[in-house]
């Protein structure tokens, strides 16, 4: 006899191996991993439920080595998403990300010109752009020193 699934258990079935093996992962310190379980854990994907504070977690510890997770993290304090807005930690990791060597390669002049598209996002630079539009304000600067001084020492 054939066993078959429906589509839904079938889906649900794949996200909770993929979310047992990015856990892993990401437990083990992969950087991608972490980014990936964090957004699997902030959308309850494969866990049946959110876990916005772990999810957050993992989000952050990934922000130490990673632009992409400084990005994610700022957009979410700038429109509130998972956490409420802030517009200082919002600066503080758009800015962090911007500190991160763009890896757009030989390819980077054209990119950053919008002369051509790329697959992927140049994270530093997406953070650049997002910056200007906060507001010019030096305390937002000063506030970053403080906070990446902090952030460096831990």
């Amino acid at each position: 006899m054939d066993e078959t699934m429906n589509l839904t258990d079938c889906m649900r079935s794949f996200e909770e191996s993929w979310f047992e093996e990015f856990k892993q992962e990401a437990t083990k310190g992969s950087i991608e991993a972490q980014i990936t379980y964090s957004q699997m854990l902030l959308k309850g994907i494969g866990a049946g439920r959110p876990n916005v504070n772990l999810g957050l977690q993992y989000l952050r510890n990934a922000s130490r080595r990673s632009a992409e997770a400084c990005l994610r993290l700022g957009k979410m304090y700038l429109k509130g998403k998972y956490v409420p807005a802030n517009i200082t930690q919002a600066y503080f990791y758009l800015r962090l990300a911007t500190l991160y060597r763009c890896k757009c390669g030989k390819f980077a002049e054209e990119y950053h010109a919008k002369r051509v598209s790329n697959v992927h996002l140049c994270y530093p630079t997406e953070a650049t752009e997002l910056l200007k539009l906060l507001p010019n304000d030096p305390q937002l600067e000063q506030k970053f020193k403080e906070e990446f001084a902090v952030w460096k020492g831990n």
